[in-house]
């Protein structure tokens, strides 16, 4: 079980690494981020070198994949190398049910909000009255890289016992200008996920949809791929984290978010830090909030 001064020390990490984030690319403007989305990059001039070096360097005498060559024992190496890739890779799906004893064979019902029944947020096996086969959670927050950036976010998630779901997030991005001056636009995403891992205090989810970028003068899309856990360690604490890995108009996209809260029956109050990083724009900080559960 973990101590009252272990939580208060996660806290003050999340603290301190979000403070830390304030320095972190002070030159980024919303201006910059437009064009990064709505913008080609042109082909460098390096990138071309590069392709002609690769172009001019193929040797037909030495194909992995062709038996009748022969590479000085890189070929033998080949097959080994993209299996060890293949495990690694795909650890973060098989390895969590394997640690947690996820079986797929017993379902998992929700009661009404964290630790109402033994553990977390899930009851495995036979439902009991108070339990329901389909959970509703959401989520508002405010955040600030203590700088030029301020963003106020909301977040719906609805899953359900054949572990299937959906959730949706937006944050409305603010940049204060120099005087009164101010920019704003929306980023957000949408996705379809299945819930890949779960236990009475441990549940992991992944899928699939669309991030985007709205303002006053266009919209612009984009694929995106979504990993997220939540973890009830002890009453009350609750832990989540989420990634999500795709692109955005012409550039890709990363965002990363973990947050530590504490829940009182269909409430909880969290704080943590979120980064997004969208071709060369980054922007990291504190967030806090709160989150509902139904």
């Amino acid at each position: 079980m973990r101590s009252l001064p272990a939580i208060a020390v996660s806290f003050v990490s999340l603290l301190a690494l979000a403070w830390s984030s304030a320095a972190v690319r002070a030159e980024d403007s919303l201006f910059q981020l437009r064009e990064e989305v709505r913008t080609d990059d042109p082909p460098s001039s390096s990138d071309k070198k590069e392709d002609d070096r690769h172009a001019t360097s193929y040797d037909p005498y030495c194909d992995p994949c062709d038996s009748d060559t022969h590479c000085d024992g890189w070929g033998d190496l080949f097959g080994p190398a993209i299996g060890v890739a293949g495990i690694a890779v795909t650890s973060p799906f098989w390895g969590p049910p394997a640690l947690i004893g996820d079986s797929y064979l017993v379902d998992g019902y929700f009661p009404r909000y964290p630790y109402k029944q033994r553990g977390g947020y899930m009851w495995i096996g036979d439902p009991l009255p108070d339990v329901y086969i389909v959970g509703v959670r959401a989520r508002s927050d405010f955040g600030t890289n203590f700088g030029r950036f301020d963003w106020v976010g909301a977040n719906l998630l609805v899953e359900s016992t054949m572990r299937l779901g959906f959730e949706t997030d937006f944050r409305e991005l603010h940049e204060n200008g120099p005087g009164a001056s101010t920019d704003s636009l929306t980023l957000g995403d949408a996705n379809l996920f299945y819930r890949f891992a779960q236990s009475n205090q441990f549940q992991g989810r992944a899928g699939a949809g669309f991030n985007y970028l709205v303002d006053q003068s266009d919209s612009n899309f984009g694929f995106n791929f979504t990993y997220a856990v939540d973890w009830y360690p002890v009453k009350p604490v609750i832990v989540s984290a989420e990634m999500d890995l795709g692109w955005l108009g012409h550039e890709s996209l990363f965002h990363f978010r973990v947050t530590e809260g504490v829940n009182w029956k269909y409430g909880e109050a969290f704080v943590g830090y979120d980064y997004y990083d969208v071709g060369n724009f980054q922007i990291g900080g504190l967030v806090a909030g709160v989150r509902l559960w139904f």
